[in-house]
């Protein structure tokens, strides 16, 4: 029924991909066929908009995890600058590496990082903030805990407030230095 739609705006996380296309699907040739035709049948009838939360043959590599032997193909399908389709990116350097890469404009992308907008300090402390600065409330953020995910941000948000920050992913060995001197941002590692 998708393959129907006509000047929609279609927005798909790129991990729900692999509920359509199952791995086992994609392992062979004929899948990434059928996955390239799919996606340029959905670009040429509607507006694609990709939200891409982490770069699965990337991530495979840094986490050293096995690298499937489609994970190129997926990407080069997906960031294909002919499709004319949006990408939202979860960090940054994310959005900066694939736009070189893939040679896609910058006008088909934004970053919109994980989590809430910077608090804008200029607003003063309002009657709000000196309440919910009395008590400790408690965060988590669960993630792979790569520099450049907008971590260093969020770190500093937490250092001066009453409320406690628990983090836990991978690759987050860096921050235990960083975090020996604050009693408030907890680094658990990963579970």
């Amino acid at each position: 029924q998708i393959l129907s739609y006509r000047r929609k705006k279609i927005f798909i996380h790129i991990g729900s991909i692999f509920n359509i296309f199952p791995k086992f699907i994609l392992r062979r040739k004929f899948g990434i066929f059928l996955l390239k035709k799919f996606i340029i049948i959905l670009a040429k009838k509607n507006h694609l908009i990709f939200e891409i939360n982490d770069l699965p043959y990337e991530q495979a590599k840094d986490l050293h995890l096995p690298i499937e032997n489609f994970y190129e193909e997926f990407q080069n399908i997906i960031f294909n600058n002919t499709l004319k389709s949006k990408y939202i990116f979860a960090s940054n350097q994310m959005e900066k590496y694939v736009l070189e890469k893939y040679s896609i404009a910058p006008d088909y992308s934004q970053v919109l990082i994980n989590g809430a907008p910077k608090l804008d300090e200029s607003l003063g402390e309002t009657k709000f903030m000196k309440e919910y600065n009395l008590f400790k409330v408690k965060y988590i953020y669960v993630g792979t805990m790569n520099k450049g995910r907008g971590i260093e941000e969020l770190l500093t948000l937490f250092e001066n407030r009453k409320s406690y920050l628990f983090l836990v992913g991978p690759d987050g060995e860096w921050l235990l230095d960083y975090l020996e001197k604050l009693s408030n941002i907890v680094y658990l590692g990963s579970y």
